[in-house]
């Protein structure tokens, strides 16, 4: 808001001060959207995964993965999934695997999990048990590639050679009818 100020006069001569308030809105760039903070209320449930492009709050309860650029998860609210974040704060219950670049847990935060993340701060009384792995970027997913062994069996040909190695393919064998 800004004020001017104006001159005027009175009846009797004096000059008297008038201010006149005018709010003038700041220049928009027509291409950006402002970021709006997303939020999940207190008494509210999703079950289902969240992909949030901007900030978001959760003060109810999620059953699901959360993945947002930045997270506050308040006091009282439960998140049983999966969390990707750049920043996050917890001060409710969080189940599952978490994956931020900063990660706090403040209050009665409590998080039953892995946590992968460049800074970890926990302050009293906030709970943590599971286990805390710092790693240069933790928002990758890393794909866990396991191979299994795979028990091959011979087939056709190579059970003949092991068996009997002079045995001949079947298709070429010769039918004695003589002896019949």
């Amino acid at each position: 808001m800004l004020r001017r100020f104006a001159n005027r006069t009175n009846d009797d001569g004096r000059a008297a001060k008038a201010a006149t308030l005018t709010h003038e809105a700041p220049a928009v760039d027509e291409g950006a959207m402002p970021k709006a903070m997303s939020s999940l209320a207190a008494g509210m449930s999703i079950t289902g995964n969240i992909v949030c492009d901007g900030p978001m709050q959760v003060f109810g309860r999620i059953e699901g993965d959360v993945r947002a650029g930045e997270i506050e998860i308040g006091d009282g609210a439960e998140v049983e999934g999966n969390i990707t974040a750049q920043d996050l704060t917890i001060r409710g219950h969080v189940k599952g695997t978490i994956r931020a670049v900063r990660v706090r847990l403040l209050g009665n935060g409590k998080v039953d999990g892995d946590i992968f993340h460049r800074a970890l701060s926990i302050a009293e009384p906030a709970r943590f048990e599971g286990s805390s792995r710092p790693v240069e970027n933790p928002m990758e997913v890393v794909i866990e590639t396991r191979v299994e062994p795979v028990e091959t069996r011979p087939s056709g040909p190579q059970l003949r050679s092991i068996f009997k190695p002079s045995l001949a393919p079947i298709g070429d064998v010769a039918h004695d009818t003589s002896a019949a």
